[in-house]
């Protein structure tokens, strides 16, 4: 391989991993671990797909569903938050804030949150960092936890 093949992989790591150091150093740590050389800057995408879908979790990514129990321990509070990041999960580039909360609203009365409380979830779901809000309105802060996100809940989106 080439001096530019590597930093074409460098990259590629780089822009898979929404520049976030720990899923930098798993895609590079894996890529080291396996056999099936030599990489390439198209094949980091699908080895971070196939990570996600590992039923060992070896992004243990489990734990941002995990926490939300924790995190959020009011029922209504977690089904809300539920129903936020799954409307959410569909999307590349997010909803603006009115769409999301008018498509929360067709939820009621399933959900049992007021509109205000909504908006309240939303902001300590961007404060921790599973959202973000950007001229798009509010999407995932990370793309990896997006799609980790439409693959974890994929049944239970559809019940």
């Amino acid at each position: 391989m080439t001096r530019k093949d590597y930093i074409l992989i460098a990259d590629a790591i780089g822009r898979t991993a929404d520049g976030i150091p720990y899923y930098i150093h798993r895609l590079a740590a894996e890529m080291e671990d396996r056999q099936d050389r030599p990489w390439s800057a198209d094949r980091v995408p699908v080895l971070l797909s196939d990570l996600i879908r590992d039923p060992r979790n070896p992004l243990t990514l489990d734990h941002y569903r995990d926490r939300i129990a924790t995190y959020y321990p009011d029922r209504a509070d977690q089904e809300g938050v539920l129903a936020i990041l799954d409307l959410l999960s569909g999307t590349d580039s997010g909803l603006p804030r009115g769409t999301l909360l008018e498509r929360l609203e067709a939820l009621r009365p399933k959900l049992q949150l007021t509109r205000d409380r909504t908006v309240e979830l939303l902001e300590l779901l961007e404060k921790d960092h599973y959202l973000c809000r950007g001229d798009g309105g509010t999407a995932f802060a990370s793309g990896i936890l997006r799609e980790w996100w439409n693959h974890a809940r994929e049944g239970a989106k559809r019940a």
